[in-house]
């Protein structure tokens, strides 16, 4: 059996792990041993590190140092906007240097149906000191403000989404996967860079770390396609639970849902309407939010390529932000100053719809947003 030592947040050492086919439950071998693993005691929230204390400590916001204080209250947008303490409740503090601030409470996980993206459990504002821009003068500026899946940090290695293919067989001991590479990789698939880093069985759960390597050089970011991969147990499945360990709260794995399944085949993105994802969606005026097109792999086309709006019941409001022609496109949006209410963030295309003969129904592309007013 495959085991893990944990202890706290600390060093994690793993020995062993397999991937790999079986004849039969008998005569499964390991087809890999990887190299022995030790991860440190930080989690990352989109790139941001976050020391395992923060978690253990969960220092409330209300407690902050006066120099963390000051920093959030001193911060502003780079259009000179207040970025403001953070409203709501369960905020604590996840990292406080003397150039970066950063505040995160927990969140509902909710998974989007359209999307094989790891759903966020955390919403995280982030402030930093910048002192050597050319166009800003030195200062407290927001760096970030919005949801993120907080992930062990894998050092060399990204952590990807982690699905079931089918429903797993109790009587087996492979494990088949889809593994979707959450980082930029022009598109292509995980093939032959997917890593196994732990793998830890008990009599009742499977604990699986999974690990991608990313390939060196630049690339652009359409959505990525699930890659199948297959894990070797020790011995059959059986009740165990299989747990995605990667996951700061570590999750059930789930089969890959019907619709994700048909979007993935690219089947229905002439039936499926082209909408927009807000994250977060209850921005706070002045603040950012990143804007993706979903589903993620069905094409911007030439007819829909457009600038993003506010529309509230008070009329619309240009953004400057805009949505290019291609798929899986993500923008970051600055929602105006001054606006507050229920309303919508809407790609408005260049061209007339009217005038284009497969956009005849003028279907212009949204997200529903709540827009807090600026504290």
């Amino acid at each position: 059996m495959h085991r893990i030592t944990i202890s706290g947040f600390g060093a994690l050492i793993v020995t062993l792990v397999v991937s790999g086919c079986a004849a039969s439950a008998a005569d499964v071998e390991p087809s890999n041993v990887a190299t022995p693993f030790v991860a440190g005691d930080d989690f990352l929230c989109d790139g941001l590190s976050i020391p395992g204390e923060a978690l253990e400590d969960r220092v409330p916001l209300s407690a902050i140092d006066e120099a963390g204080r000051t920093a959030l209250a001193e911060a502003v947008w780079d259009d000179g906007s207040p970025v403001g303490m953070p409203s709501g409740e369960g905020w604590y503090v996840a990292t406080s240097t003397d150039d970066l601030v950063s505040v995160m409470r927990d969140v509902e996980v909710v998974a989007d149906p359209v999307s094989p993206a790891i759903a966020p459990d955390r919403e995280v504002q982030t402030v930093t000191w910048v002192d050597n821009a050319t166009n800003l003068p030195p200062g407290w500026y927001g760096a970030s403000s919005s949801r993120c899946a907080l992930t062990v940090d894998l050092g060399d290695l990204t952590v990807p989404e982690v699905e079931f293919q089918s429903p797993p067989d109790p009587l087996s001991q492979e494990l088949r996967l889809l593994v979707t590479e959450e980082t930029c990789n022009g598109g292509d698939d995980a093939e032959g860079r997917i890593e196994v880093v732990s793998l830890d069985e008990t009599d009742d759960q499977v604990d699986l770390i999974l690990g991608v390597r990313p390939e060196d050089g630049v690339h652009t970011c359409p959505s990525n396609p699930a890659t199948p991969f297959t894990v070797t147990l020790s011995e059959p499945l059986g009740a165990r639970e299989v747990v995605d360990a990667s996951l700061a709260a570590p999750r059930a794995l789930k089969v890959r849902g019907p619709l994700l399944e048909a979007l993935a085949a690219g089947s229905d993105c002439e039936q499926t309407p082209l909408m927009l994802r807000a994250t977060p969606s209850a921005p706070t005026a002045g603040e950012t939010v990143t804007v993706t097109t979903t589903p993620e792999h069905c094409p911007v086309t030439d007819a829909l390529a457009g600038e993003v709006i506010v529309r509230l019941g008070t009329g619309d409001t240009p953004t400057g932000a805009r949505i290019e022609k291609g798929s899986g496109q993500a923008v970051v949006v600055t929602i105006p100053s001054g606006l507050t209410g229920d309303g919508y963030l809407m790609l408005v295309p260049d061209r007339d719809c009217e005038d284009v003969l497969t956009t005849a129904d003028c279907h212009y592309p949204f997200a529903e947003v709540t827009i807090e007013a600026a504290r």
